[in-house]
Formats: C-alpha cells, structure tokens, sequence
C-alpha cells in the first residue's frame, strides 16, 4: 500500500520502505512570479492587456499542471513497481472532528 498525504507545502507518501516527501513550494513561487510578471504591465490598451493576462495565466497553468504530473507519474511509477494500491486520505467531516477535538481541549484546561 502506498499512502498519500497532501498538505499546502508538500505531498508525503508512505510506504512499508519509509516515507518521501515532495516539495510543492514551487507552485507558490510560480504563482507569485507570475502576479509580478502581470502587476509590471503598464500598456494602457485593454485588448492587448486581455491578451496579454491570458497567456501569463495559461503559462502559470501550464507549468503548474507539468509539475504536479510529475508527482503523479513519479508515485504511479512507484506504486507499479512495488505492486501496491494507492490510497488517498479521507477529509470528509474533518472540520467537524477539529471542532470537537479543540471543545474537549477547551473545557478540559478549563477544569
């Protein structure tokens, strides 16, 4: 089995070998670059701005998209060769559960 595990800065896998993480702040820095990139636009014609916002923001899809597919081949190559199913985690009603743990916390210091 190999377990995935997604988080805003990086996507951990475990397997019975061990644990690897890969690094996502790539993706932030892509996304800012090309905040900067749109920001710096200073030409005042609407049409060629539309043109120009529109391939920056296909451009920052693209490179996003390239590099999470890496991540994806890279543990469906693994999963493949150690002959192991994936399994995702659940979040469904997490909030909830986060909700409940911390009213326990609450009232127990309370106490």
């Amino acid at each position: 089995m190999i377990g995935i595990d997604r988080n805003l800065r990086n996507i951990t896998i475990s397997t019975w070998d061990g644990s690897i993480m890969y690094k996502t702040g790539k993706l932030y820095s892509i996304k800012e670059n090309s905040m900067h990139v749109r920001a710096s636009f200073r030409r005042n014609d609407r049409r060629v701005k539309n043109r120009f916002f529109t391939q920056r923001r296909n451009r920052q899809s693209r490179r996003i998209q390239q590099f999470l597919h890496k991540i994806s081949k890279d543990i469906v190559q693994r999963a493949v060769q150690s002959k192991s199913i994936i399994i995702l985690e659940d979040l469904k009603g997490i909030r909830n559960c986060i909700k409940k743990e911390m009213a326990k916390e609450t009232s127990t210091e309370e106490n």
